[in-house]
């Protein structure tokens, strides 16, 4: 199962943040993402999962298409299943914040490679995270 979740989304996110990217965004939606970071900044970290996950799926709303943005919540539900099997790790939620913020930019400033880029890095990173204690 473990293998199969991170497939899915190192294929998906990364092109839905792409997409996002180049769509192009309004000032609405860009506040709806700046508002989503925000709230991950501000999380105590018992919170800060279900935040977490609405920002991802806040980008795959945004992407324009509704197909890849129900494949990104029912993997998403099947990547929180395994994130709730290790504990919350106070320099990795921080760092995850970072890559949102680096994402978000991306997603801000139109740039579709940029925006793929630091998705697969973000999303690279839960990976090894999650491989380390579940494999």
């Amino acid at each position: 199962m473990v293998h199969d979740v991170l497939t899915t989304r190192e294929v998906v996110e990364p092109a839905v943040s792409r997409l996002t990217a180049q769509r192009g965004i309004s000032h609405e939606q860009v506040a709806a993402l700046r508002a989503g970071h925000q709230a991950l900044c501000d999380a105590p970290e018992h919170h800060y999962r279900p935040l977490d996950s609405r920002f991802h799926l806040l980008i795959a709303d945004l992407c324009g298409s509704p197909t890849l943005s129900n494949v990104v919540l029912q993997n998403r539900a099947r990547v929180n299943e395994l994130l709730d099997h290790i504990p919350l790790l106070t320099p990795n939620l921080a760092h995850s914040t970072q890559q949102h913020e680096v994402i978000l930019l991306a997603i801000e400033q139109g740039d579709g490679d940029a925006a793929a880029a630091a998705t697969r890095e973000h999303i690279e990173g839960t990976a090894s995270l999650l491989r380390g204690f579940l494999d």
